[in-house]
């Protein structure tokens, strides 16, 4: 920290511009040649910032992307930001006030929710609520994220371990976590002991891996990968087409299913190359025969074109906004009930459906006996006998009709 009380602004930024050119070249000592990398603050106290603020910023981890850069104005508040939500993370922690959200997913072609997304949420008291894509990025940079992986984990396991969901028809439950933090020494067995702990299959849990695209090891990071295959876990390449999560990830990691995200594509795509986009991507993974879910669906126009593939499961804000955990319980009752009640009804309608054809078959013997009896009794007046013969057979049918009407009706 370089405090100069009574320098002028331009003379401040001329001497960061001086050091941070400083460190493009190489340092000597000795016989040793460093490559060093800084990353500059350049502020005014109490302006920008406060000095518990500029205290906590060198002491906190860099925004992705700064490092070597001389950060100031604009690029302050995204520092400073990034500062506290790393304090809110270490309360949270501390505090228990992070919560487990799911997202239901559902089936398309069935119409109904058959896994979730699980989603961290962090409740506090100076930032207020917080979702994961918000404290993700700093919790791997500060090495929080193990500890909230466990949250996580338990909080799946428990509730699929209660065997609730599973009767209510959910397959299992996704988890999105950093490819970076796979890459962790303890990582494999830590997840195995967590999900074994609770007596919960590892199949029932997806591991959907995200910023491929950040690992710098890729034979270490399929390692991980196959080996988390090995134990049961299945595994889901996150948002397929950003960054590096595009062929060569699909071709080199074992996955099992891939997402692609609706809100990323609209984003880098024009309007016009929206739909084909997607409708190109959905064609090559369904040929690479990999299981396919559209996230982030927020509109009818987007569903309209979902509705032209193959897709086989879909989630986003257009059919349900994340949910606690009771909320989703509800909203898997009311389904298993809609399910049940649609069971029922089809199998009431086949029910009649098999009443109708037996009916149909068992009346049809008397009703052609009446007719024909009718018709040879017509044929033969001056015959009195066959007469009496054929009215006595058209009675005693007609009775038997009759019995039969009052059993079906």
């Amino acid at each position: 920290v370089l405090v100069d009380m009574d320098a002028s602004e331009q003379k401040m930024r001329h001497l960061a511009a001086v050091i941070s050119d400083r460190f493009t070249r190489v340092w000597e000592y000795r016989e040793i040649r460093p490559m060093l990398s800084a990353t500059l603050i350049l502020a005014a106290i109490p302006r920008d910032l406060t000095e518990d603020d500029l205290m906590l910023l060198s002491d906190g981890e860099l925004p992705p992307g700064t490092s070597g850069q001389i950060l100031e104005g604009a690029d302050l508040t995204l520092l400073k930001r990034s500062a506290d939500i790393e304090e809110a993370l270490a309360r949270g922690i501390s505090e228990y006030n992070i919560e487990t959200y799911y997202r239901p997913v559902y089936d398309w072609k069935k119409r109904s929710i058959f896994a979730a997304e699980a989603v961290m949420f962090l409740h506090d008291k100076k930032l207020g609520d917080l979702w994961q894509e918000d404290f993700l990025s700093i919790a791997l940079e500060s090495g929080s994220l193990d500890t909230l992986v466990d949250i996580v984990i338990r909080e799946i396991s428990l509730f699929l371990g209660s065997g609730i969901p599973t009767e209510m028809g959910l397959t299992h439950i996704s988890i999105t976590i950093p490819a970076a933090q796979c890459m962790q020494p303890t990582f494999l067995s830590g997840i195995w002991d967590r999900v074994t702990r609770y007596n919960v299959k590892p199949s029932q849990i997806y591991i959907a891996i995200q910023d491929i695209f950040q690992v710098q090891d890729r034979e270490v990071l399929g390692e991980v990968l196959r080996g988390l295959h090995e134990i049961g876990f299945q595994i889901m390449l996150d948002q397929y087409g950003v960054g590096d999560s595009g062929l060569r990830s699909l071709n080199f990691y074992p996955y099992d299913a891939v997402s692609i995200d609706m809100e990323s594509i609209s984003a880098e795509a024009k309007p016009e190359v929206h739909r084909e986009i997607l409708l190109n991507s959905i064609q090559m993974l369904n040929a690479l025969n990999h299981k396919i879910l559209v996230k982030g669906v927020r509109f009818e126009q987007q569903l309209r074109i979902i509705e032209e593939t193959d897709i086989a499961y879909i989630e986003g804000p257009l059919f349900s906004d994340v949910v606690s955990q009771q909320e989703f319980l509800t909203i898997l009752r009311a389904t298993d009930m809609s399910r049940q009640e649609e069971k029922k009804a089809r199998a009431q309608s086949e029910a009649k459906s098999s009443f109708l054809a037996n009916m149909s078959h068992d009346m049809r013997t008397p009703m052609n006996a009446i007719i024909g009896y009718a018709n040879i009794a017509t044929s033969n007046f001056d015959n009195p006998s066959i007469v009496r013969d054929s009215l006595n057979k058209i009675g005693s049918s007609s009775h038997f009709l009759l019995s039969l009407i009052f059993i079906f009706l």
